[in-house]
């Protein structure tokens, strides 16, 4: 039923997540709503850019404190006829305290770049990918 809604109302929606990169390794969250692994982020709030939005997302999600931060890339996912702009940033300066995640995260944790989870979502493995090929900063579909 909200696949049909979003046909005919044409939703957008504007969210940020993160590549926090550790030497050889990435840290990859399971929200507590999903079931596969994703990048950390998410939605940006009214009259909030989307660095300030990363930045809040991370601290709200895993109480990390992020320092310098780059542009990765800028993708528009298409599903069920929404139009979802995500900006992706890059980041290997960053702290991380050894707190539970928010109750929106079931797990978080750090993955090797050759070694990742089956069960990460096709998105997540693409933008991995990019990073892994030095092909960014990278704009296109989700």
């Amino acid at each position: 039923m909200a696949s049909f809604i979003w046909k005919i109302v044409k939703p957008k929606s504007f969210g940020a997540r993160a590549m926090l990169i550790n030497g050889d390794e990435i840290l990859l969250v399971k929200h507590t709503y999903q079931t596969k692994w994703y990048l950390p982020g998410g939605g940006l709030k009214t009259e909030e850019t989307y660095e300030e939005a990363i930045r809040r997302e991370l601290k709200e999600e895993l109480n990390a404190e992020v320092y310098k931060l780059e542009l990765f890339g800028v993708y528009n996912n298409m599903y069920e006829g929404k139009n979802d702009s995500i900006t992706i940033f890059l980041c290997k300066d960053f702290e991380l305290s050894h707190k539970k995640p928010n109750s929106e995260i079931s797990d978080f944790k750090f993955f090797t770049l050759n070694d990742l989870p089956h069960d990460i979502s096709p998105g997540t493995m693409k933008r991995i990918n990019e990073y892994k090929n030095n092909a960014y900063p990278a704009f296109g579909r989700w």
